[in-house]
């Protein structure tokens, strides 16, 4: 009975052998097992790396295009006009900027005076018109400036002009008592955006028509 008894002793696995194998046996279904995120991550980096050419391409066009709109190209002319109405005269101003590549070249201002609804005397529209008569007189003996008139039954018009790349600044400065408060108010090749806003700044609206 006790050599029985032995015998099966020996054969009966340890409680702590049995613990052993299970845990061997979960590390080892850990190590095989199937990683989603590790899978994600691969995928992606592979996706990355397939389309790479196409998105560097991207990005030098992007940059490309920003380069671009930054550069001035822009021509055309900008109308800028202002009404006012006074007590015994109206009189609407409008200037008309034109430019290339975003720069002035040349002015033409054409101010309208006509006498006011409650107005029946016609002298400060005679005076308006003797004030630029004067002044063509002037300006015909310099480049770069000139100005027109015209006197019509209820209205007087005065149109001047300025090509800034044909001043004379020399005897503009000589003879300023001379123009009749008419003077180059820009420079040449003077950013069009802002005389613009300055324009605009000072209660005219302004239109750009570009080319």
């Amino acid at each position: 009975m006790n050599h029985k008894k032995s015998e099966n002793n020996e054969t009966m696995p340890s409680k702590s052998g049995v613990e052993s194998k299970k845990k061997r046996k979960k590390q080892e279904k850990k190590q095989s097992g199937f990683n989603p995120l590790l899978a994600i991550i691969l995928l992606i980096l592979f996706a990355f790396v397939f389309f790479l050419p196409q998105i560097s391409s991207f990005i030098r066009d992007f940059q490309n295009n920003n380069t671009t709109s930054k550069t001035p190209t822009n021509s055309g002319t900008l109308s800028c006009y202002l009404v006012k109405n006074m007590t015994d005269i109206d009189y609407t101003v409008e200037t008309e900027f034109s430019y290339e590549n975003d720069q002035l070249k040349r002015t033409t201002t054409t101010t309208e005076y006509a006498l006011a609804a409650a107005t029946s005397d016609k002298q400060v529209l005679l005076d308006k018109e003797s004030s630029c008569q004067r002044l063509a007189a002037t300006l015909s003996n310099t480049t770069g400036m000139s100005a027109n008139c015209r006197l019509e039954e209820d209205k007087q018009t005065i149109i001047q002009t300025i090509d800034y790349a044909q001043l004379d600044l020399s005897y503009i400065t000589d003879h300023i008592a001379e123009f009749e408060g008419f003077y180059p108010e820009y420079e040449l090749n003077e950013d069009i955006d802002t005389i613009q806003t300055s324009m605009e700044q000072a209660g005219y609206t302004c239109t750009d028509t570009q080319r």
